[in-house]
């Protein structure tokens, strides 16, 4: 009962604790936020970058969806060992976005919660 509530807080918590995304460069590199994003444009393509950490969480399938709902992309097994990701969308998507997080591993364990992220 104790591990489901602390999973339920986390998930709160991951909601509450959202980072926007910048319009240039990378990331900060600071790993303290829930989910962490940035965006680069190159040609066609803005590429999200980002950290899904709960502890990191290893290999969470990562979906980005733009204002009305739409899916935009979609990669399973999308972060790695310290909950990185990084994925390519249209150049000209307009923001803003939300990037959903979902399974993976964090300490070894099967990663049960969603977290979302509003760029």
């Amino acid at each position: 009962m104790a591990k489901k509530i602390l999973q339920w807080l986390m998930v709160l918590v991951a909601f509450m604790v959202l980072t926007a995304c910048g319009g240039g460069g990378g990331n900060s590199g600071d790993k303290n936020s829930t989910q962490q994003n940035t965006t680069q444009q190159t040609q066609n393509k803005k590429t999200i970058t980002g950290y899904v950490i709960d502890d990191p969480v290893v290999g969470a399938t990562i979906e980005v969806y733009d204002a009305n709902g739409t899916l935009l992309t979609k990669e399973e097994n999308a972060t790695d060992s310290s909950g990185k990701f990084s994925l390519d969308i249209n150049k000209n998507t307009v923001y803003p976005f939300v990037i959903k997080a979902t399974g993976g591993l964090t300490n070894g364990s099967k990663f049960n919660s969603t977290m979302y992220s509003l760029c």
